[in-house]
């Protein structure tokens, strides 16, 4: 048999190195080239969830403008704290048995009854504010995406498409074991101590915990006094608005619901948090389709430091 010729061995090495480099410059060329389109999936994931995050934010400081839910906390106590001392006064009357001292202490038990329920409806209208503010921001930000030139998405590869974050859903909520930002009235002890009794307060602070009806010993257990969760103030510094992780949120009412427009709840107690809920969708040429999840969470500024 014929051994092949020195020069023909050089030309098959020649040709199989050839191959080879060709094959290795392919797989470095595809590395490359899905290296990058995964950089810059995750550059615009993370360029949404700063959208998300901006948004987020936004509605959270709207939740205590001017720091109204700190304020209807405090007249919610100062209303309870009446009601109560005022039902001492009236048994205290009537032990005396003396008429004017007895109708005198009935109309003013009747007055501070009478308020607690008007305190109790403006709590309600400080909701439904806080709905509807929400609501106009986020139906604002949607139609500011739908006008941009890139709505519909842009190519961070010639086969792959990435759409805008879009917004799927918006809680209203608390943040996990966030107490209210009032303390219980340590002049008036029975009362304090029935509070801790029923476990309305946080022993150590006297803070009333969060997002509870803080009933009144009876005849008045009638009444409501829903104290929401915000965060107080801290060694006399008011703590901002800012972002929290999505674990702590507490929900309470979804407000907006791509999937469902009809479906509006409304929370029982003043919210102090929200989170939006959104996604990317990554577009290929084979028309396959991924959904990449947003989640943003932001509570509201605490209760500002009394004057």
């Amino acid at each position: 048999m014929r051994r092949p010729s020195s020069h023909q061995l050089i030309r098959t090495t020649s040709g199989n190195v050839t191959v080879l480099s060709a094959l290795v410059a392919g797989v470095i060329g595809l590395t490359i080239i899905v290296g990058l389109g995964l950089y810059l999936i995750l550059s615009h994931q993370q360029r949404g969830r700063a959208i998300c995050d901006q948004l987020s934010m936004t509605l959270s400081k709207a939740l205590n403008a001017g720091d109204r839910v700190g304020q209807i906390n405090a007249t919610i106590e100062h209303s309870r704290e009446l009601v109560y001392l005022s039902r001492e006064n009236a048994n205290a009357a009537n032990s005396l048995g003396v008429p004017a001292y007895q109708t005198l202490a009935a109309q003013l038990l009747e007055e501070a009854r009478d308020s607690a329920n008007i305190v109790d409806k403006e709590r309600l209208n400080q909701i439904k504010l806080a709905m509807t503010e929400s609501q106009s921001a986020i139906k604002s930000a949607c139609q500011e995406d739908s006008k941009d030139p890139n709505s519909k998405g842009v190519y961070v590869l010639p086969w792959l498409l990435e759409t805008r974050p879009q917004i799927n859903e918006v809680k209203f909520g608390w943040v996990k074991d966030t107490l209210s930002s009032v303390e219980s009235p340590q002049a008036i002890s029975e009362l304090q101590a029935y509070d801790l009794k029923q476990k309305y307060l946080e022993p150590t602070s006297k803070l009333f915990r969060g997002n509870i009806d803080a009933k009144l010993p009876p005849p008045d257990q009638d009444l409501p006094f829903h104290f929401a969760s915000l965060t107080a103030e801290i060694k006399n510094v008011d703590v901002p608005p800012r972002l929290v992780n999505a674990d702590v949120f507490m929900p309470t009412a979804t407000i907006f619901d791509r999937s469902k427009p009809t479906l509006v709840q409304t929370p029982t107690d003043i919210p102090s948090a929200i989170q939006i809920g959104g996604s990317i969708t990554i577009k290929t040429s084979a028309k396959t389709q991924i959904d990449l999840p947003i989640v943003s969470s932001a509570v509201a500024n605490s209760a500002l430091q009394a004057p």
